[in-house]
């Protein structure tokens, strides 16, 4: 049908995911995973890990993209002119993004995956060792990845102090800022943040913008640099803060280095139209 697609880049599925409540829901359920540029069912079916440690689709998904995926309509908006504001007779610009279509159209699998995940976010609760400290969890997973005070930093854009808080198991719990900027340093999933948040006595709160795009990053961003997350963050309609310390040495070039990102790639958009893939 023309219009529709499977496609949907990054920056226009955390646009959406912002303003469309519904399909906010759909992508908080954990029924589907994001993967390249299309949102597919979330069970071993469709997805699999690959030998990089992210996330890739089975040879089953990608000949059958038409039954596992979220479809999208293409349609035109019109949003006022920023140079006008302020005049009622300013002129208006023409947007076109991709949109939230249908969830109808998914099968009975996809209701069964949601399941499936929450009994697994249920499992990952009970687990949980509420008399550790928050650090010394942290601390734990860090040695699973080998980490360094050096990689730490390197990783999460955070100074080498924070990795000292967590060898030393210090009592104050750390910021979500601190949270989501390990974890997402480290690709860690949304059940084990959640559980480091819980831990940290936070939870990610739907009436916050910033709480979405930090559920948004984590949630669909696996596998994605720290530099393509804070493209994320600082480029959003109130310009949050990127991930990391301000004080880390790099901080600032990576911040550049977000923006430089985001430029390209909505350069490349604009050269390249997106066709409908239906």
């Amino acid at each position: 049908m023309e219009g529709l697609t499977y496609d949907i880049s990054i920056e226009e599925a955390f646009e959406e995911y912002l303003e469309n409540n519904e399909f906010r829901e759909i992508v908080q359920s954990g029924a589907f995973i994001y993967i390249g540029s299309r949102y597919v069912i979330n069970n071993p079916e469709n997805i699999h890990i690959g030998d990089n440690g992210c996330f890739k689709l089975t040879s089953s998904a990608e000949q059958n993209i038409d039954k596992c995926s979220l479809v999208f309509e293409d349609i035109e908006v019109i949003e006022p002119d920023d140079s006008k504001r302020g005049d009622s007779k300013g002129s208006n610009i023409k947007k076109r993004k991709l949109k939230y279509f249908d969830y109808s159209i998914q099968s009975e699998p996809s209701k069964e995956t949601i399941k499936l995940y929450r009994a697994s976010v249920e499992l990952y609760e009970k687990q949980l060792d509420h008399v550790k400290v928050p650090w010394e969890r942290i601390h734990e997973y860090l040695m699973q990845e080998g980490a360094t005070a050096e990689t730490f930093s390197t990783t999460t854009h955070l100074n080498s102090a924070y990795f000292t808080k967590a060898k030393n198991h210090d009592v104050d719990p750390p910021s979500m800022h601190t949270i989501i900027s390990i974890a997402a340093g480290y690709n860690w999933d949304l059940a084990r943040t959640k559980e480091l948040l819980q831990l940290a006595g936070r939870d990610f709160s739907p009436a916050y913008k910033l709480h979405n795009t930090y559920f948004f990053i984590i949630s669909h961003m696996h596998g994605c640099s720290i530099e393509e997350k804070n493209a994320i963050l600082v480029n959003a309609e109130k310009g949050f803060n990127p991930l990391g310390s301000g004080n880390y040495s790099g901080s600032k070039k990576a911040t550049q280095l977000s923006r430089i990102i985001l430029f390209q790639k909505l350069i490349f958009r604009q050269k390249n139209p997106r066709k409908s893939m239906l």
